[in-house]
């Protein structure tokens, strides 16, 4: 990533389901994109724990474009499933 945009970029762990985390996440820096890797992709999992993925893929993504948008970030880029 950082050969591709020249700069040094920050890996920061955390729970996407969590306003706080993000709110904090975005309080730390000057933030102008985000590269969004944030989803559980094991389709036969899915099937045995359908909330977890509901909460993870859909919940979070909800709560991560409310953050980013909150935030003021416009630069967004999604990561499809490996499982395509």
């Amino acid at each position: 990533m950082e050969a591709l945009i020249r700069k040094s970029r920050t890996f920061i762990e955390g729970d996407i389901c969590s306003q706080k985390v993000l709110h904090e996440i975005f309080s730390l820096d000057d933030i102008s994109s985000v590269v969004h890797f944030a989803e559980v992709e094991a389709v036969d999992e899915s099937v045995e724990k359908p909330l977890d993925y509901l909460s993870v893929n859909v919940v979070g993504t909800i709560t991560r474009r409310q953050s980013i948008q909150t935030a003021g970030v416009f630069n967004l880029v999604f990561s499809s499933s490996g499982t395509v």
